[in-house]
């Protein structure tokens, strides 16, 4: 997404991974024809609405910002396994021990991935 489509965007967030939910990062190199998703939400309390383009987790280890990987999430015991693709963002170390908060990007090769993504961001709404 260019520059102005971005500053266009006037709410945009990371969905907040439940703390009981199970995510499982791995290393992976990026796709040639990936790029980031947003989702746009239904409805929000700010005019303009809200677009989705990642999620927030804990992690028990620290990943490097930049790097590309496969997450696989799973919300709750009685849930199907969820697995995207896309980059960590930002990670912020612990004050103390503990896990490290990460900011992951969703990106899609196709807009196939792109709508699963945008079903899968639909739970948390």
């Amino acid at each position: 997404m260019d520059e102005r489509k971005l500053k266009e965007i006037k709410y945009l967030k990371y969905l907040r991974a439940p703390p009981w939910s199970r995510i499982t990062c791995r290393l992976c190199s990026r796709r040639e024809s990936d790029y980031v998703v947003y989702v746009k939400m239904k409805e929000h309390r700010k005019k303009g609405g809200v677009k989705v383009c990642g999620l927030l987790f804990e992690y028990d280890r620290e990943l490097p910002v930049g790097t590309h990987v496969e997450l696989e999430i799973v919300l709750s015991e009685d849930s199907e396994r969820f697995i995207c693709y896309g980059r960590i963002a930002e990670v912020r170390k612990p004050e103390s021990e503990g896990s490290y908060r990460t900011k992951f990007d969703f990106m899609a090769s196709s807009d196939e991935e792109a709508n699963m993504i945008a079903r899968f961001a639909g739970k948390f709404h």
